[in-house]
């Protein structure tokens, strides 16, 4: 036997046996000759049937033909043929384009070519089976094969190697087998399946999977069992997906990945444009570039231009910045991301948070922007500064070092520190913050500082010093409608852990003090001017105050006090305005202007009450003079006089003050004489200053006592 040729074995029932060698072509409406011979048909078992080895298939359509392996025993069958004497002679071949596509019902699939048609009514009413260069058409579909098994009443039929479907001149799929059902235009191809698609600029689609549904109707494919898509520009894998060759459409589910060379992309649902190189995310997605790494569970992306619209809450990670929104804009080219809605954005090396409603961020120039509810959290320094402005800006100096701006109506908070002003300025590498504005104004404790710029030194996780340069001003409430008051034209506020511990005034220093007794009750008003002023902090209350040189001061009983009396001219309390916690920092506020014109340097401006305490006599000369037919308060003004050295100092200081040693005697009676301590040591430390003049408002023989109680139950000193 030879094995290259094919041998149809023809069994003979009633005297009927017909042989069918070499048929070419079969006409849409077969004949009753036709017809005949097909009912009478007897087929050989589907395995001696045997398809040439199917031939590589062109890549590109261009490429693609009609012609498939032809069989190569055709020749040796019709020889056979020649011996059998019932032999029908071949039919009449129909050309291709001979069955009009209009002109017949959308649901019929025709045979359109074949080299052996075989059928027996005995076996299967059904089927045909058909062999070499077979071609069937469905409307504009033309399915090619080697082997076929055809059910013409059923309109579908099964194709064996060397499948090919073509639909117009844009689609082609490739398989090992494929059933098609003519009914539901469905066309199930299995095995090394690839379906390549034209698109309209030339470039070639291709799906590669080795299960593929394609309905005719909707124009999709279907994979259920891994597929993988490959363009022009990106390669996309899943475990489900479908195509659509009309809309260019894909969408893939399951493990999806797209691959491109400047980044992946990896989805749990991704739709993906063959058009516009557009994925359209539908489930939580990673995007993985050198540049950073993009977490979206809604948006799109442009994979040629490289912008994206994410949604739901995404986040893009560059560097050690996150940035995060309800939507968010980024162009990757350019580095450049816009958040919308709840923004927060995270450095992570610099510790610092921005919050808004808007945000801006350059990841190139490493340049970040916030604003509508803004707010940055600084954490570098142990205690979080929570920091509001309408606008914030973060900029990047060097690797090591970026600065925090802020402006319009911006108020902070920290657990030791508060302040409201129209902008600030905040330096990591040296944690510095700097206060602008219509006075800018800072809280501690109980004590509130305003000027026209604050200058904050911050040192590890508290702050160090506080410097306003010009048009200092501290308050500090002492009782309802009573404050301690400081004014100069510098000042530098020293801290010890979060309470101010001393403070230097350099220029036109200016004082209000309400000295107190040990149950807090007020013993006077004290008013002092100098050019310079040194005040002392023990836990928050007066310790020590050093005014020097050429003081000046007045003292005046609490009840004999006038309102104008109570306060200098650039006093103002903004304590409804102060942020109470970090949420209060939102709260909107106007700041009233202050109570007062600001204090002018000029000396001839100072008040009136020192104007007039000028040209009054000295008060420890007239105080003598008074207390001449009184031996008590001789001895009392003697006891002043004792403690004048002789440059004319007047040194008045509690027996506990660090300067002097311990008096024997109990310092809270005004009655009990000063304590023996040496003047000597005090005329040596304070020799180089000049006289305290005292003017009191109300000259009587106790004033002196007043002066007394005053330094004793405040651990005042005056020089």
């Amino acid at each position: 036997m030879n094995f290259s040729s094919i041998f149809v074995r023809v069994l003979v029932l009633s005297n009927c046996c017909i042989l069918v060698a070499g048929m070419h072509g079969i006409p849409p409406n077969p004949s009753g000759t036709a017809a005949a011979l097909r009912d009478s048909v007897v087929v050989a078992p589907r395995d001696s049937v045997v398809a040439a080895p199917r031939d590589t298939l062109p890549a590109s359509a261009d490429a693609v033909s009609n012609v498939a392996a032809p069989l190569d025993t055709v020749s040796n069958v019709a020889t056979s043929a020649d011996a059998v004497s019932n032999v029908a002679a071949p039919l009449d071949t129909a050309p291709l384009d001979s069955v009009p596509a209009d002109s017949v019902q959308k649901t019929k699939v025709y045979l359109v070519r074949a080299d052996i048609s075989t059928f027996n009514k005995y076996i299967d009413e059904q089927r045909q089976v058909i062999v070499g260069d077979v071609v069937f058409r469905h409307d504009s579909s033309y399915m090619y094969c080697d082997s076929a098994y055809f059910y013409e009443q059923d309109v579908s039929l099964e194709a064996f190697s060397n499948v090919r479907l073509e639909q117009g001149d844009t689609l082609f799929i490739y398989g090992d087998y494929l059933f098609y059902d003519g009914n539901r235009e469905l066309a199930q191809i299995r095995h090394n399946v690839r379906m390549v698609n034209i698109q309209e600029d030339s470039s070639i689609v291709t799906l590669y999977t080795d299960s593929l549904d394609y309905d005719r109707q909707a124009d999709i494919g279907y994979y259920f069992e891994g597929g993988r898509i490959i363009d022009a520009d990106n390669v996309l894998e899943s475990v489900y997906g479908r195509y659509s060759p009309e809309t260019k459409i894909a969408v893939f589910q399951d493990s999806v990945r797209l691959t491109n060379p400047d980044y992946i992309l990896y989805s749990d649902t991704l739709e993906y444009s063959t058009d516009t190189k557009i994925a359209t995310i539908l489930g939580p997605s990673i995007i993985e570039s050198d540049s950073g790494v993009i977490h979206s569970s809604r948006g799109w992306y442009d994979t040629q231009v490289d912008k994206s619209l994410l949604l739901d809450r995404s986040t893009v990670h560059s560097g050690s910045k996150i940035l995060t929104g309800d939507s968010l804009a980024y162009d990757r080219s350019l580095g450049i991301g816009e958040a919308f809605g709840n923004m927060r954005m995270i450095d992570t090396v610099q510790k610092v948070i921005m919050t808004g409603h808007y945000g801006y961020y350059d990841e190139k120039a490493e340049y970040s922007f916030a604003t509508d509810s803004a707010c940055a959290i600084e954490y570098s320094q142990g205690d979080s500064l929570y920091l509001y402005g309408d606008t914030l800006e973060m900029i990047t100096v060097d690797s090591t070092s970026r600065v925090l701006r802020a402006f319009m109506g911006v108020r902070f908070y920290r657990y030791d520190i508060q302040g409201i002003c129209d902008s600030l300025r905040f330096t990591t590498q040296d944690s510095v913050m700097r206060m602008f504005g219509h006075y800018p104004v800072l809280w501690n404790e109980d004590q509130q500082l305003f000027g026209d710029t604050i200058i904050i030194y911050m040192a590890d996780s508290t702050v160090d010093h506080v410097h306003v340069p010009t048009s200092a001003f501290v308050v500090q409430q002492v009782a309802p409608d009573y404050y301690n008051q400081l004014g100069g034209s510098d000042l530098k506020a020293y801290f010890e852990g979060k309470n101010i511990e001393h403070i230097d005034i350099d220029g036109n220093a200016e004082s209000i003090f309400y000295p107190l007794e040990q149950d807090s009750t007020m013993l006077g008003h004290n008013f002092t001017q100098s050019s310079y002023l040194s005040i002392w902090f023990d836990e928050g209350r007066l310790d020590k105050l050093k005014i020097w040189p050429s003081p000046t001061g007045l003292m005046t009983p609490v009840p004999d006090l006038t309102p104008e009396q109570k306060t200098l001219k650039k006093f103002a309390w903004y304590d409804e305005l102060r942020p109470v916690d970090r949420r209060d920092i939102f709260r909107f506020y106007s700041k009233k202007p202050p109570l007062a014109p600001p204090q002018s340097e000029n000396e001839a401006d100072r008040p009136q009450e020192t104007e007039q305490a000028a040209e009054q006599p000295h008060e420890a000369e007239q105080a003598a003079e008074q207390a001449a037919d009184d031996p008590q308060e001789a001895a009392q003004a003697e006891n002043i006089e004792s403690e004048t050295d002789e440059s004319g100092a007047i040194i008045i200081e509690s027996p506990e003050s660090p300067e002097s040693p311990e008096s024997p005697e109990s310092p809270e009676s005004p009655e009990s004489p000063e304590s023996p301590e040496s003047p000597e040591e005090e005329k040596e430390e304070f020799a180089s200053t000049k006289l305290v003049i005292f003017h009191f408002v109300k000259r009587t023989p106790s004033h002196l006592d007043i002066v007394k109680q005053v330094c004793l139950c405040t651990q005042f000193v005056v020089i």
